[in-house]
């Protein structure tokens, strides 16, 4: 009886696991549903910097942010030996990260969107923007 609930309890430990993302994403989703109808254009700007870009669409204003970033890895193969040498290959990954932020002709935050690696760039501003 005491091994089948032990069995019970790793098996039930392993469903409660988080990934990193998860919890990432739900950072994002919950400091910017916070903010949208209260943030002005100040405060995104004081808190996440000027954007990349900005377009009007449809006589809204969209600021966008794009994060970038090249990783290299080294992957090395053989034994070393006269009949396998080593061989190392150099291969890079560029990621990406864009969070588009639209606001209505009063200069409140309306609505927002992103897509990318939101994983490689945690310590973005809008995982802990703050609003009133």
């Amino acid at each position: 009886m005491k091994s089948f609930i032990i069995l019970i309890l790793v098996f039930c430990t392993g469903c409660a696991t988080v990934s990193t993302l998860d919890i990432i994403s739900t950072d994002m989703e919950n400091s910017l549903n916070a903010c949208s109808g209260k943030a002005t254009k100040q405060t995104i700007l004081m808190q996440a910097g000027r954007p990349t870009h900005k377009e009007i669409i449809n006589g809204r204003e969209i600021w966008i942010y794009e994060y970038k970033k090249t990783e290299g890895y080294s992957t090395t193969t053989g034994t070393g030996s006269i009949f396998f040498p080593h061989e190392t290959k150099q291969e890079w990954q560029d990621y990406q990260l864009r969070v588009s932020i639209g606001f209505n002709q009063a200069g409140v935050m309306h609505d927002w969107s992103y897509n990318g690696h939101i994983t490689v760039f945690s310590n973005n501003p809008f995982r802990t923007l703050k609003c009133q």
